[in-house]
């Protein structure tokens, strides 16, 4: 497992990460080759734009021509790689962590922009899953923690065996829950347990 991009308390222990689906990966690589595929004929079209390419049938377009605009498109080709290598990084660093007392989401937006968010278990009142025809296919699906307070809800999408999550998340809540109430009823203060 990579590193925590967060610090255990005292008695808090990691259960799992909540593993994401690839799915993603094959959409930003299906993209990626296309525009690369496309731009690559595009650019062999460009510079062979003489009586036998498809440009010659489509546009009355010159072999010089061609070869003054044929490396603009062997550029596209470069830049769209490297946004689909960005992208899949970016993918990578989006996390969700599930220890005994909080469930932590790490969510990257972009090269520099993180947000880490921390739920207690005792805010958590509801747990859900949705998935559409192609998560069932491929199996993933989009986790829902609703909580008390403004901001509702917190998601996080395309996570692998998204139902077995849910089950985990619901019985980890309910223990820790159960675990801070005192044999009266009343709510025993976290600095207490700890």
């Amino acid at each position: 497992m990579k590193d925590l991009p967060f610090e255990l308390t005292k008695n808090e222990t990691l259960i799992t990460e909540m593993e994401r689906s690839k799915a993603p990966y094959f959409l930003i690589w299906g993209l990626v080759g296309s525009c690369t595929i496309l731009s690559f004929i595009v650019f062999i079209q460009l510079l062979s734009a003489g009586e036998g390419s498809l440009l010659s049938f489509m546009v009355d377009f010159r072999p010089e021509e061609g070869v003054v605009v044929a490396p603009l498109f062997a550029v596209i080709s470069i830049i769209s790689l490297l946004a689909g290598l960005l992208a899949a990084h970016i993918y990578s660093l989006n996390r969700m962590f599930i220890t005994n007392e909080h469930i932590v989401r790490v969510t990257q937006y972009g090269l520099t922009a993180t947000d880490r968010k921390v739920i207690s278990h005792l805010n958590i009142e509801d747990v859900k899953v949705r998935q559409n025809i192609l998560g069932k296919l491929l199996n993933y699906g989009v986790v829902t923690l609703s909580t008390e307070g403004q901001n509702a809800t917190y998601k996080i999408n395309f996570i692998k065996n998204a139902f077995n999550y849910e089950r985990l998340l619901t019985d980890t809540r309910d223990e820790y829950q159960q675990s801070v109430i005192d044999d009266g009823g009343r709510a025993i203060p976290l600095a207490e347990k700890r």
